[in-house]
């Protein structure tokens, strides 16, 4: 399923989904995967059909508590999803998935959940989610709204009268910590073949380059692991091809495993940017970026191996909970 949902954020499939972001995405899907595999524990998506994704939607993500704002996105969404997978021939079942859903976009807008939310009360509980805390532990909530009220302030401002959450963090004393930025060990040069020492040195100097004019250190460390894990595949072609392709493609592949292509994430920069730099074409850079994820297991979100600081801290997945009437909130 991740393998699926990587290569689809950053697809036009996705973009064409009108007002949707990688916070969308993530949400649907997540509610996708543990919604519907907590039912089917022993049913691997491939075997997804439309029967199953609609006992989904309609008893799992329709009554789930989604402000209106974004229950409008989650058909879409899935419809962009099915649609991206069945012409990449990825599932059998994908195109009458993706035509037979589209019908239950009225139901999700007209659909009342069977809980009451506000705006603000979604948004916190996506906040806590998304940094993976404990929703069940009032302590570490309130140290999470103490450390972030000016942030989740100036972001929940933008769209609501924020004047309920001010007073619900008002009375909040204690600070949070978070995973705090990490730069991965420089590669021990000595466990390199040989052969490819040159390779790994020319490379990390791109790759350092890049990320110090136009990310972060953080960015850059992860580029540098990234291309010691390659150098150190002997059986690995690394000394074919132009070195602005391999390192255009780590950045990239890095990219997306950081949502680095969403201009609501920070750092920001957008595929094309990455080509331009290194002079690379989008479709080769985006093929080399495939070949290194699958090379070296690099697929799969906030693995912590691949992962920045920021992905790790928003991981929706590490704080899903699943009420007593199977909500997963």
């Amino acid at each position: 399923m991740g393998t699926w949902v990587l290569p689809f954020s950053d697809s036009r499939y996705m973009s064409d989904v009108e007002g949707a972001n990688g916070d969308d995405l993530i949400f649907v899907t997540s509610l996708l995967i543990t919604g519907t595999l907590s039912n089917r524990p022993h049913m691997p998506p491939s075997d997804w059909d439309t029967e199953i994704i609609f006992e989904f939607i309609k008893d799992q993500l329709a009554p789930h508590p989604i402000p209106k704002k974004i229950r409008e996105k989650c058909i879409p969404i899935l419809h962009g999803f099915f649609t991206f997978l069945a012409d990449q021939n990825l599932q059998p079942h994908a195109r009458e998935i993706a035509n037979d859903i589209l019908p239950l976009q009225e139901m999700m807008i007209t659909k009342e959940s069977d809980e009451d939310v506000s705006d603000m009360e979604f948004f916190l509980v996506q906040s806590l989610l998304k940094a993976g805390v404990d929703i069940s532990d009032e302590e570490a909530i309130c140290d999470f709204l103490d450390e972030n009220t000016e942030k989740l302030l100036q972001k929940f401002i933008e769209s609501s009268d924020a004047e309920e959450l001010k007073k619900l963090m008002g009375n909040t004393s204690a600070s949070r910590k978070q995973i705090p930025k990490t730069q991965k060990k420089p590669d021990d040069i000595s466990s390199i073949p040989k052969a490819n020492r040159e390779w790994f040195i020319a490379i990390t100097e791109m790759t350092d380059t890049f990320c110090n004019e136009r990310l972060d250190d953080e960015y850059a460390g992860i580029c540098r692991h990234v291309a010691g894990k390659l150098a150190r595949k002997r059986d690995n072609k690394i000394t074919r091809g132009k070195r602005e392709i391999w390192a255009a493609g780590i950045i990239y592949a890095v990219g997306q495993m950081n949502f680095l292509f969403d201009s609501s994430f920070e750092p920001y920069q957008s595929a094309d940017d990455i080509c331009q730099y290194f002079g690379t074409r989008k479709s080769t850079t985006s093929q080399k970026a495939k070949l290194i994820r699958d090379h070296i297991g690099m697929n799969d979100y906030w693995d912590p191996e691949y992962s920045t600081s920021h992905m790790q801290n928003n991981n929706p997945m590490s704080g899903l909970r699943m009420t007593r009437d199977g909500f997963i909130i």
